[in-house]
């Protein structure tokens, strides 16, 4: 099977599988644009597209954390965040409703400990 780039370039399926292959085995910044120039990808711009084909979109990109730890730290709290806000859906609680608890630390009380007004005094 043959697919054709959106430049007019005909490429197999064993090249696309290949090409896939080493990017998902690059560890650094340097095998990806190695693997991507030796491709005929890198330095060709009538491959790449802008995200969301919106030349403006940077600050959804960039508002990705830049350092592993804090990308980690903000998994961790959106996991929790999702938690809390899923409990309150199960239980008829609109999460920025009026009868919603107004912080984390209330919310765990209400919805995870046996005494919830002794969690949070």
């Amino acid at each position: 099977m043959q697919f054709t780039h959106s430049v007019g370039t005909k490429v197999s399926e064993a090249n696309i599988k290949r090409l896939c292959e080493e990017l998902i085995r690059a560890d650094t910044e340097d095998q990806v644009t190695t693997i991507l120039t030796k491709a005929g990808y890198w330095d060709n711009p009538d491959v790449w597209r802008y995200y969301d084909d919106n030349e403006n979109n940077y600050s959804t990109i960039g508002n990705q954390q830049s350092r592993p730890e804090a990308a980690l730290v903000e998994k961790l709290i959106n996991s929790v965040d999702a938690r809390l806000i899923g409990e309150c859906l199960s239980r008829g609680i609109v999460p920025e409703g009026n009868f919603a608890p107004r912080a984390i630390r209330e919310a765990v009380a209400i919805f995870f400990e046996d005494n919830p007004k002794a969690s949070t005094m």
